[in-house]
């Protein structure tokens, strides 16, 4: 059986998978809600009071699109539980334990520090930021949606700036053309809102941190599937894997995008 090159680094109940000490890859897929159960952790830390859901199976779908688009993507996990420590709000909402406060920041440290290595060899780089949603939203076509793409109204990519490299601009509709190739039902949000209450979908904390990070970040964009395409199914799910196809070749195009002046 044929191996990849790896680094695995692993501080702070957080893993972080990359291609080799060498290469820096240019999409980094963080993983915020799949981490271990909360009752490890049941008398030992204070919880929130916020309902903890996890979000099934969204660590192994990253860890497989890992291997289907190495060398360019990166994998940073983070493996607590969101009902000690929320990740994807600002540090004022995300625990109620202060002792955990320090793994709060060093997932966040640590994402920065990976768009700073990527951006130094590669320029740009983007994050692909995956959840699991269980319920449809609201506006929902017949059949649902598979994939929700959460941009906060197109605020986290870049569309027209004439000195991002050639392919880097609009990678939210981008992605969603290639998904909706690939047979998914893709629900990509425009740069106004379709109504004016607030959109659950619409790309949280992490996503509107990190894109704003001194031009070294190309597209920040939260991706929510529904769990039809994220359970694995003995191998035989369709959607899932042509979720895995259209994203490596997503993945392998922008990254050739960034040889491109």
């Amino acid at each position: 059986m044929t191996t990849l090159p790896c680094q695995i680094i692993h501080r702070n109940f957080g893993l972080v998978f990359t291609p080799s000490p060498d290469r820096a890859p240019h999409v980094i897929v963080t993983v915020q809600h799949c981490g271990l159960g909360h009752d490890i952790f049941d008398g030992i830390f204070e919880p929130s009071d916020s309902p903890s859901v996890t979000d099934l199976k969204t660590f192994p779908l990253a860890m497989d699109l890992f291997r289907a688009a190495a060398p360019h993507v990166g994998i940073i996990y983070n493996q607590f539980n969101r009902r000690y420590v929320e990740t994807n709000v600002q540090p004022t909402d995300a625990y109620r334990d202060e002792r955990l406060a320090g793994y709060y920041d060093a997932f966040h440290q640590e994402i920065e520090a990976r768009i700073a290595q990527s951006f130094a060899v590669n320029g740009p780089c983007t994050i692909i930021d995956l959840h699991g949603f269980g319920e449809q939203p609201a506006h929902v076509p017949p059949g649902g949606y598979d994939a929700i793409l959460g941009t906060g109204n197109r605020h986290t990519v870049r569309t027209a700036e004439p000195n991002c490299r050639a392919g880097l601009n609009n990678l939210d509709f981008q992605l969603r053309d290639e998904l909706e190739k690939s047979g998914l039902s893709v629900f990509c949000p425009a740069s106004d809102p379709a109504r004016q209450t607030p959109d659950p979908f619409n790309g949280g904390y992490l996503i509107r941190k990190h894109s704003v990070n001194a031009g070294q970040v190309a597209a920040a964009i939260q991706i929510e599937l529904a769990y039809r395409v994220r359970d694995r199914a003995d191998g035989t799910n369709e959607k899932r894997a042509a979720f895995i196809e259209a994203m490596t070749a997503f993945i392998k195009r922008i990254s050739g995008s960034h040889a491109a002046k």
